[in-house]
């Protein structure tokens, strides 16, 4: 069984025939996967145990900023509501 058949089997990956070859392609398109990806990420990361939500959504903003080549503009329409 080939790595394509078995993604197929999980319905990862959508299936057709032509003449006598398979045609494999992603049964989610790419944003869609993603957004998801983000969704999961985002939920285990703020599932962090015994940290203060502060300091999770601080080092996320630090490390969005770094991967967003410094382009990154921020507002927060309840800026400061974490302090209190």
């Amino acid at each position: 069984m080939t790595t394509l058949v078995r993604l197929w089997t999980k319905g990862t990956l959508c299936r057709r025939k032509l003449d006598s070859k398979f045609f494999y392609s992603p049964r989610v398109a790419i944003g869609d996967w993603q957004q998801q990806a983000a969704r999961e990420a985002t939920a285990r990361f703020l599932a962090t145990p015994n940290t203060p939500l502060e300091t999770l959504l601080s080092c996320l903003h630090e490390a969005v900023a770094r991967n967003s080549g410094g382009n990154l503009q921020m507002s927060y329409p309840h800026e400061g509501t974490l302090n209190k």
